[in-house]
């Protein structure tokens, strides 16, 4: 039975489900084993917690057992062991079978109190890959007040991380046409919308494998890399296609990056990372 907020991890998801969705919403990562005593006592107390905080922070449970390559790579000696990464790094950490009381005093001192800000929740929420439980509350946020452009604009990005493009545009269209962000959105939603045209990631692979120099192969995978949430590897073709050609495409492809930066939001750190790059290129 599915449990709020929790998720399993292995050597092949932890970038994405721990490092990655950290940069959204606190991961808790709990290494236990089936034959730990003190796991058994643990982890209820952190499944209950994780449904309790309604998304504060996200529970990621990785069998030892199963994954001994991850245990090694962060020196877990004893179990049951838990790693709280925020923002793509690990912060903090605490060992053993420790009561509900002193689990909740480190949970709060590393994730921020939300209730009051429905807003902070949603973004948070979409930032941890939870766009459904985003998507009602800003629906009801809406509901009360058709006004709140913010809570639209974080509906348009949930949406399109949804892929549901029809519903996305519906709501982009309750905006002004003059808001700064319309603009990038509605191409990001074309952009997307256009990748079925071009196949499937291993085949765009292969066209840029057959020919590097194909810029129009470069920039049909960075958009279907996109479609797949792989927003890193998507700006990485971007930039390798504007890096030869800025103003390629009459600028699809610099289009393309704005409109990414504005689906991840200003806050998000591969916004940070890739504007800098992506000014350093076309500037």
């Amino acid at each position: 039975m599915n449990k709020p907020n929790v998720i399993d991890v292995n050597l092949r998801n932890f970038a994405a489900e721990v490092v990655r969705r950290s940069q959204g919403v606190p991961v808790l990562v709990d290494f236990w084993a089936e034959w730990c005593g003190p796991c058994k006592s643990l982890t209820p107390v952190l499944e209950k917690l994780a449904a309790e905080y309604g998304g504060r922070f996200i529970l990621a449970k990785c069998n030892t057992d199963e994954n001994q390559d991850l245990a090694r790579q962060f020196g877990i000696r004893g179990i049951p062991s838990c790693k709280l990464f925020k923002d793509g790094a690990l912060v903090a950490e605490f060992q053993g079978a420790q009561p509900e009381g002193e689990v909740r005093r480190f949970l709060d001192a590393h994730c921020a109190d939300l209730e009051d800000e429905p807003l902070d929740v949603a973004r948070h929420l979409i930032g941890g890959g939870q766009t459904a439980e985003a998507i009602g509350i800003l629906e009801a946020l809406l509901t009360e007040d058709p006004g709140l452009d913010d809570a639209r604009l974080l509906l348009v990005r949930a949406f399109i991380q949804q892929h549901d493009f029809d519903k996305a545009r519906e709501a982009l269209q309750a905006l002004p046409e003059t808001h700064s962000e319309v603009k990038s959105l509605q191409q990001m939603i074309d952009y997307a919308s256009s990748a079925s045209e071009y196949g499937t990631v291993e085949e765009c692979e292969a066209r840029v494998q057959k020919d590097p120099q194909d810029l129009e192969a470069l920039y049909r995978l960075g958009v279907v890399l996109t479609l797949e949430d792989r927003f890193q590897e998507a700006m990485d073709r971007f930039l390798q296609v504007i890096a030869r050609n800025k103003n390629y495409g009459e600028g699809k492809v610099r289009q393309a990056m704005l409109a990414l930066f504005e689906v991840l939001g200003p806050d998000h750190e591969l916004t940070h990372q890739y504007r800098r790059k992506f000014a350093n290129l076309v500037l």
